[in-house]
């Protein structure tokens, strides 16, 4: 189950799912669909096999990928509703996760809330109904490689919205401007800064009022390096 929204990776993800060692048995593309919790909502409700893989438009699958999540959901546990495996962030040069292989069963027994970022409170709500998560140490895919200038924005935007303390991704990215000259990274730290002082608009990721944010953005980063 793919899930896209105009990321620049997306042909790439596309071509990676199709050309597996071991072949998908049934892939479903939701492309444009926000928030990202009626996407996925959407899209489980047309799954019909026993798992499934939730991938974003901006990963880059191994060719093994499926070969490598079929010898652990190939072994009888039912106790077991998903196996969340490491991606490399090739952006902030890091292992960050997770593409995760789903049990439909365990997963179509919750709703996604509807959220701007994934409901993390579903793990736990899957865990008082007796479900167990494992997150293997394998990597899988790789994750924002390549990015323009708008999707860094909005990556970060809307980490600086969630998150109180952005230290790490700040200073790693300050980091990687330093070693590679490379403006997207000075991009990702204004971007984190401008949500600061935007938290007003924390919201569902679409991608019309993130195009709007956007300019506002452009026109604030270009006062504040005056």
């Amino acid at each position: 189950m793919v899930i896209s929204v105009g990321e620049p990776q997306l042909d790439r993800c596309m071509e990676s799912v199709r050309n597996q060692i071991v072949q998908f048995a049934n892939i479903l593309h939701l492309d444009g669909i926000v928030p990202n919790s009626e996407a996925f909502n959407r899209g489980l409700r047309e799954v019909t096999d026993e798992w499934v893989m939730h991938i974003g438009g901006d990963m880059i699958l191994y060719p093994d990928a499926v070969k490598i999540a079929y010898g652990y959901v190939g072994i009888t546990n039912p106790e077991i509703c998903c196996y969340s495996f490491w991606v490399k962030d090739t952006f902030l040069e890091c292992d960050t996760g997770f593409c995760s292989v789903l049990r439909t069963e365990a997963w179509k027994s919750i709703t996604f809330e509807n959220s701007m970022w994934d409901d993390r409170g579903m793990v736990h709500r899957l865990r008082t109904k007796g479900w167990r998560t494992r997150k293997p140490r394998d990597v899988i895919a790789t994750h924002f490689d390549s990015p323009d200038d708008f999707q860094v924005f909005r990556r970060f935007y809307f980490h600086g919205s969630k998150f109180n303390n952005n230290s790490f991704v700040r200073t790693r990215m300050s980091e990687l401007y330093e070693k590679t000259r490379n403006p997207l990274y000075m991009t990702g730290v204004k971007a984190v800064e401008f949500a600061k002082l935007d938290r007003h608009e924390i919201g569902s990721p679409n991608l019309n009022i993130a195009k709007e944010k956007y300019v506002d953005f452009n026109d604030w980063r270009g006062i504040s390096q005056k």
